[in-house]
């Protein structure tokens, strides 16, 4: 039988936990469901996990493919974990491994066709949570998206996280100069001004800015 509790909703400040701790709980659990989705749908096709990680981020890359050490980085993979996978997309024929040009001690990775055509089809996971956010209004999506930089942003400083090629992080990135207060950010890799809902976690033509000048426009960005 339930107890007793007062009339008055004072009861819940000793019985829940603090609210930022629940919201991690809530990330827990979400990341558990796409990951358990994600992992479904490379059993199926006859990949672990990590091979299936690495299909889609090369896939993000585009025609130019990546270096093995790039695919290491943003995965937080070691490099053995990251030539062993590799080695078997390659030998599936998903993948192919050429010398960088650029650096003869390393190599490029890019996809086959039929390497594409299998990350579409693993990505259909990710259409369906990206369906379920876009249920949530405009100004709901670019908030979280705001939060979550914010979250990404703090965390990159801790060991172990992986670094993000984001905005905020960027040497490019002018908050709050465009005088347009549509599209209140600058660009200045691209001479554009942009908005809120634009900032990007993964952009390929990042440059790390020096971390107190990163700090610096992170203040700013939040207290407009």
């Amino acid at each position: 039988m339930p107890r007793s509790l007062p009339p008055s909703g004072s009861a819940f400040e000793k019985l829940s936990s603090k609210v930022h701790v629940r919201v991690v709980e809530a990330l827990l659990k979400l990341s558990v469901g796409m990951r358990r989705f994600a992992w479904d749908r490379a059993a199926a096709a006859g990949l672990t996990p990590t091979q299936a990680e690495i299909l889609r981020c090369i896939e993000r890359a585009g025609a130019r493919g990546l270096r093995m050490r790039e695919v290491a980085a943003e995965l937080a993979l070691s490099a053995p974990t990251t030539t062993d996978a590799v080695s078997a997309l390659v030998s599936k024929g998903y993948v192919t491994r050429e010398s960088d040009e650029n650096d003869r001690r390393g190599f490029r990775v890019q996809l086959t066709k039929s390497g594409a055509l299998l990350s579409t089809e693993l990505s259909e996971w990710f259409s369906a949570v990206s369906g379920a956010v876009a249920e949530l209004p405009d100004k709901d999506e670019e908030e979280l998206l705001r939060m979550l930089i914010q979250v990404l942003s703090t965390l990159q400083t801790s060991e172990g996280m992986p670094t993000l090629k984001m905005c905020v992080s960027c040497r490019h990135f002018a908050p709050h100069s465009s005088g347009d207060p549509a599209y209140p950010h600058r660009c200045e890799l691209v001479g554009s001004a942009f908005a809120d809902r634009h900032l990007r976690i993964d952009c390929r033509e990042q440059e790390p800015a020096p971390d107190d000048v990163s700090r610096e426009r992170w203040v700013r960005l939040r207290r407009k």
